[in-house]
């Protein structure tokens, strides 16, 4: 009975070790994903891209800013994107590639307008 124990034990702790793994693959995959100007063209249509589908396509926003409270207009959201060099071309220094985007949404969570820039920045 205690060998039926331990070997339950151990299939529930592989099971539960399992999952933040899984996690973590589909996290690196967002993230090795090549965000650039015309990607964001491809993805995001103003006036009918919705959060949920940013999501989907993007992932979790870098910063999230939310209109005042008390506040009608303009935008509800805004969501904010972007990369960084790798560590280890910023210990190399040079000029390294870098992505910036701007997603304003709607009381919907429509898209009301975005931004996306490509950059390189020089580290020195």
């Amino acid at each position: 009975m205690k060998k039926m124990s331990l070997v339950l034990a151990l299939l529930l702790l592989g099971a539960c070790a399992h999952a933040p793994a899984q996690n973590a693959k589909v996290e690196a995959q967002k993230s090795e994903r090549k965000l650039s100007v015309a990607w964001a063209k491809e993805v995001i249509v103003k006036g009918k891209t919705t959060q949920k589908e940013i999501l989907e396509k993007i992932g979790v926003p870098n910063a999230v800013q939310r209109r005042a409270l008390g506040q009608t207009g303009g935008a509800a959201q805004t969501w904010q994107y972007w990369t960084a060099p790798p560590l280890q071309a910023v210990a190399q220094g040079g000029a390294q590639q870098v992505f910036q985007m701007s997603v304003s949404f709607d009381d919907n969570d429509v898209v009301l307008d975005y931004s996306a820039a490509d950059n390189t920045v020089v580290i020195q």
